[in-house]
């Protein structure tokens, strides 16, 4: 390597590094006081406060992470196939044209409804109920069901991180979505949001047989309500999960032996090849979780292929955004899994999904814009949101409308098998859950964290009490910069161009944070990267 070169371009990236205001990042203390109203402090306020853009002399910020959310670009062109502005659909009382839904269909994995017509439900769901209140009322959700067409609503009540098990109240709001709902007349997922601790079984979840034997004892009688029993499992085996969902499934079958309950499965409900090999003990009327976001998981679309024959799935979460919730939309691979959803395996089963989240979060993946539920403002749209309320719109089962694929219904003298998912065929055993290309350390989900916590592992996001006073910000793209400016001219060196360095360094750091998962996982637990941040400025 020729060193005094390399000693030029350090010297050269210092200059810049250093550079304040509209030539460069800020080096203040807070790293978060930049907006699109304040651009001339920059960084990228789409996702993490730290070396993901700079500002040219206009003072105009060059952002390069795709834009669209809480805060993102302005510019958001819809994929083929999603209108731009289609018109509005009102989906009130869904229920009463299909009643309570069960498990049926030739294969007897197809959600099907009372009469045994297929029946794909798509929403969206709330993200933690007790961090955005304000974003779930009577109007908001009336909102979505008569001008978005949204046929279910997933009500997420947190369990830890500030929620049920410290606020036992936040269960009333569950009571009032779930009654909202049945007037409005869609469908209702009551989702245990179990993430952080990962383990269902943890002490911070030892309220879950009372909680589900209340819900099912109010509930049993209702047509339009879904049980979810554990969001995302993680850091935990299938089979301690299964013995968390075979005891809670016995609780609601004790009271309510007719309800779907959705179950979610390891790795925050990713590895659906678990139960498709060791099924729950009873799985009558049992769907399993997958979840996705298109930035992160486009490698387990072919997952999904291969065992909607086999089980009963149920997309409860998905984003068009990587899997921290931020960067994106990848409308592209979105578009492949929900394409997959309409008629999926070779049982052509048509698999339900509710998006996250309905909340106004400053966050790509968010539906709202930053205020929104504030002013109530419910159709100003994110770039992620814009894109569901177009997709369903122009996609979404109604009564008038035709259902989507339909598996061959059984005859009327062979009744659809819903005792228990298929047994996969033993000359086709479930791929590993290990080694998973992109799973085997993933990045958490965007649910992971309050909006208000700082969370070391992917640095800094823009909330009000993020990042406290004095934590520097590292210099700006210092290290991964050096390469780049060797193969630069001299006149690429100056802050004016320094945008387009950062757009290197931004598709640089996905492959790079992939290559080092598993050496970090060897390290450390992922909940304290806060020694290692300097070694992993490289690739954040």
């Amino acid at each position: 390597m020729n060193i005094p070169l390399l000693l030029m371009a350090l010297a050269a990236i210092a200059t810049v590094s250093s550079a304040q205001g509209a030539n460069c990042l800020p080096m203040d203390s807070s790293r978060c006081d930049c907006s699109w109203a304040n651009p001339s402090v920059c960084t990228d306020d789409g996702s993490e406060c730290t070396c993901m853009c700079c500002c040219p002399m206009t003072g105009s910020c060059d952002y390069n992470n795709g834009g669209g959310g809480g805060g993102g670009s302005s510019s958001c062109t819809m994929p083929a196939g999603v209108p731009t502005d289609p018109a509005s659909v009102n989906n009130r009382d869904f229920i009463a044209c299909h009643g309570k839904l069960g498990l049926g269909g030739s294969s007897g994995l197809q959600l099907v409804d009372e009469s045994g017509s297929a029946v794909q439900l798509i929403g969206i769901s709330s993200h933690g109920l007790h961090w955005f209140p304000n974003c779930y009322t009577k109007e908001s959700i009336t909102f979505l069901v008569e001008n978005w067409g949204i046929n279910v609503f997933r009500a997420s009540m947190y369990v830890g991180e500030g929620g049920y098990a410290t606020n036992p109240n936040v269960k009333n709001k569950v009571k009032e979505i779930v009654q909202w709902c049945k007037e409005l007349g869609i469908y209702v997922i009551i989702d245990w949001h179990m993430l952080t601790p990962g383990n269902p079984n943890d002490a911070t979840y030892s309220g879950a047989a009372d909680f589900w034997n209340e819900m099912a004892t109010l509930y049993k009688d209702e047509k339009h309500v879904l049980y979810e029993v554990a969001n995302e499992p993680n850091g935990v085996s299938w089979s301690e999960v299964k013995q968390y969902l075979d005891n809670m499934i016995d609780v609601i079958r004790a009271v309510d032996s007719e309800t779907i309950i959705i179950c979610g499965t390891p790795t925050w409900s990713q590895d659906i090849d678990q139960p498709a090999a060791i099924p729950v003990a009873r799985p009558y009327h049992v769907m399993y979780t997958f979840h996705f976001y298109a930035g992160s998981h486009i490698s387990l679309l072919g997952r999904v292929e291969q065992y909607a024959s086999q089980i009963p799935i149920f997309v409860t979460e998905w984003g068009t955004t990587q899997a921290t919730g931020d960067v994106g939309p990848y409308f592209s691979e979105t578009m492949q899994f929900l394409n997959l959803f309409a008629s999926a395996g070779s049982a052509q089963v048509s698999i339900s999904f509710v998006q996250w989240s309905f909340a106004d979060k400053d966050e790509d993946s968010a539906a709202l814009m930053p205020g929104s539920c504030g002013t109530q403002s419910w159709d100003t749209t994110s770039c992620s949101g814009t894109f569901l309320k177009n997709f369903v719109k122009s996609k979404v089962q109604t009564c008038s409308g035709a259902p989507p694929a339909t598996p061959t219904p059984p005859s009327p003298t062979s009744p659809p098998v819903t005792q228990k998912p298929p047994t996969p065929p033993v000359t086709n055993p479930p791929v590993p859950s290990t080694p998973k290309p992109v799973v085997t350390n993933p990045p958490p989900s965007p649910t992971q964290s309050p909006p208000s916590s700082c969370r070391e592992w992917d640095s800094c996001t823009t909330s009000p009490n993020c990042c406290p006073s004095g934590s520097a910000p590292p210099p700006c793209v210092l290290e991964v910069s050096v390469l780049i400016l060797l193969v630069l001219p001299p006149s690429a060196w100056i802050c004016t161009r320094w945008h387009l360095v950062a757009e290197l360094f931004w598709m640089k750091r996905t492959v790079g944070a992939l290559l080092l998962s598993k050496l970090l996982e060897v390290m450390m637990d992922w909940s304290s990267l806060s020694t290692t941040n300097s070694f992993l400025v490289l690739f954040q």
